[in-house]
């Protein structure tokens, strides 16, 4: 469910970035004072690993649902051993 959620609030979170200009100043910082391939392929290598932290914090919350889930048959378990 929480992945439907992600899902669907995805076009909103597209016109948040244009509304943020986020995708101009991308650009932007991409554009500015390369000389060749090399500098571009850093730039480019360093916003995506800025991109992808961002995204994995915001799928945290999908992670711990799905762990909660797998989890609850284990917990019984394992409090039932440690007493």
């Amino acid at each position: 469910m929480s992945l439907l959620a992600l899902l669907a609030v995805l076009p909103w979170m597209n016109s948040v970035v244009a509304a943020g200009r986020f995708d101009k100043l991308m650009q932007h910082l991409l554009k500015g004072n390369v000389k060749d391939l090399g500098q571009l392929y850093q730039r480019s290598t360093t916003a995506m690993m800025s991109l992808t932290a961002f995204l994995n914090v915001s799928s945290a919350t999908i992670d711990q649902d799905v762990l909660v889930d797998n989890l609850k048959p284990f917990r019984k378990n394992l409090l039932t051993n440690l007493l």
